[in-house]
């Protein structure tokens, strides 16, 4: 069986997101549609279900089509995440997110919590500042308070990933952690990027970030491209 990763294929995802960048949503879940049936029969069938309802979650979202987006969503977030694939956390945040761009924001804060529950357990610190961000917006737009809850999580991002400390609001802290990580996590792919370059010139550059950088984990992880390179 081919890998999950290859279930939608590079050719696949260039035309649904470049030449039909433009199109209507019908006309991509058409598309897409069409396309798992040449593949599925190399897949199973859970597997085939549960990309296909990611993938048709994903089109109504981004078309900001949040009642259709929902009924897949929240079969998503029921089912386990098949093996190999890269799991429900991306889901988690659209399911979220569409409810709470539907202001059903109970809804959202329960899928949240519940969420947040999960990731303690496993301590996927980057996730769970994704996750805290959701809340943020939630808090937001319902005109809820941050709850002091969740203080503690903000604290385990900022030990487990290295961001320098935070003397903000609950609110505020989350928003500049953030955007230090989005700033940082782009600055480390343009070095990848560059096609150009020697490995040498390459190593550089990643000296020059290690130096500038003030997140522990970017930091080791460019010191680890260097010593991968040697």
């Amino acid at each position: 069986m081919p890998h999950p990763n290859e279930f939608f294929s590079k050719e696949f995802m260039l035309t649904l997101y470049r030449e039909l960048w433009e199109a209507d949503t019908e006309t991509k879940i058409q598309f897409t549609l069409d396309y798992i049936e040449t593949v599925q029969e190399n897949y199973p069938p859970n597997l085939v279900d549960y990309l296909t309802k990611g993938q048709l979650s994903s089109i109504y979202f981004d078309h900001q089509d949040y009642e259709k987006a929902l009924p897949f969503l929240k079969e998503i977030n029921e089912q386990e995440a098949p093996e190999k694939t890269a799991g429900k956390h991306l889901y988690t945040l659209l399911l979220i997110r569409t409810y709470r761009f539907l202001k059903n924001y109970k809804k959202a804060f329960s899928v949240f919590k519940k969420a947040m529950e999960q990731q303690k357990q496993a301590r996927k610190a980057f996730e769970i500042l994704d996750l805290l961000e959701d809340y943020v917006n939630l808090c937001q737009d319902s005109g809820w308070s941050f709850d002091p809850i969740y203080q503690p999580n903000i604290h385990q991002v900022i030990q487990d990933l290295g961001f320098p400390p935070q003397d903000l609001p609950p609110m505020e802290s989350v928003r500049s952690l953030k955007e230090l990580n989005k700033t940082w996590n782009f600055r480390l792919g343009t070095i990848h990027l560059k096609k150009e370059i020697s490995q040498e010139e390459r190593n550089q550059l990643f000296q020059e970030y290690i130096q500038e950088c003030p997140i522990q984990w970017y930091r080791d992880y460019a010191s680890r491209c260097i010593s991968s390179s040697i």
